[in-house]
């Protein structure tokens, strides 16, 4: 009779065959027999079977004994293995995509606030052929069960959902509530703080007003920038990142996507910081 043991070894030497990469949610054990995969998959990276990009990393790929003894080849396998993600290219202001079409002032207020440094934004392009196949199906599946408004939307979910995996996010949730004032993510990894919203949003403040920063205005004119919370506790996490996914469509509502190419945008803080607390917000009085 195998073991959990026994089993972990031949259903990870099949994955890394098959894929080169592999996550333990991957791998069919139940959650009882978890601690003894991990245990059997650290023994496995010890003698080099296996490999991560660090010991916190949820994502194991094949190690340089397993690609010797069983001939396996990088350049054949896909997934993050061949690198097919890269955060490398900064957004200029000009090129920071409208998240509400037709423009309208909320989408050049949020330039602005990248031109001036407040935000700063870095984007990925990557073809949809590049995600494993039984990886999106399954991931698919999770979205699926959320609320969609179209299949093409339903489906940049899922993306969203792979690409926080791609950044070693494990826990996943779909509809997810902001930290502090309620509204609704597409996707997220609330240990990370990360949130994506895909497709048309509903209103662009959420981009900069969950990364800490409100505004007062004049006309289309930034007057004041400030913080808008204060400094978060233990009972609201901070949001890290905001990402976006654009739909590849013309328009939501048609079912087939125009292009297999993917474009994916990360907000997050810039340098300059606000100086100015806005304390007439209510969040405030909650010190």
């Amino acid at each position: 009779m195998s073991t959990i043991r026994d089993e972990t070894w031949n259903i990870v030497l099949e994955q890394i065959a098959e894929r080169g990469e592999f996550r333990i949610s991957d791998l069919p054990f139940e959650e009882g027999s978890r601690a003894t995969v991990r245990r059997t998959l650290r023994e496995m990276e010890s003698h080099s079977w296996l490999t991560r990009d660090s010991e916190h990393s949820s994502i194991w790929r094949v190690g340089p004994k397993a690609e010797l003894l069983l001939n396996i080849s990088q350049e054949e396998l896909k997934g993050p293995a061949s690198n097919v993600i890269s955060w490398s290219t900064q957004v200029h202001p000009d090129e920071v995509p409208e998240l509400i079409r037709p423009p309208r002032r909320e989408n050049l207020r949020l330039k602005n606030l990248v031109a001036e440094g407040y935000i700063s934004v870095d984007c990925c392009s990557f073809e949809m052929s590049s995600i494993p196949t039984s990886e999106f199906r399954r991931i698919r599946r999770n979205a699926a069960a959320s609320e969609a408004i179209s299949e093409p939307h339903a489906d940049l979910k899922a993306v969203g959902g792979w690409l926080l995996s791609q950044l070693g996010c494990e826990s996943i949730e779909y509809e997810a509530t902001y930290p502090r004032d309620g509204r609704i993510a597409d996707v997220a990894c609330r240990n990370a703080g990360f949130y994506v919203e895909v497709g048309m949003v509903e209103d662009v403040t959420r981009f900069y007003e969950n990364l800490n920063i409100d505004i007062k205005t004049s006309g289309r004119e930034i007057q004041t920038v400030y913080q808008r919370y204060p400094e978060p506790t233990e009972k609201s996490n901070q949001v890290q990142a905001m990402f976006y996914v654009p739909y590849p469509v013309d328009g939501p509502e048609k079912r087939e996507w125009k292009s297999e190419s993917l474009h994916a945008y990360r907000f997050t803080l810039g340098e300059n910081k606000p100086l100015v607390s806005n304390r007439n917000n209510r969040y405030w009085g909650e010190e």
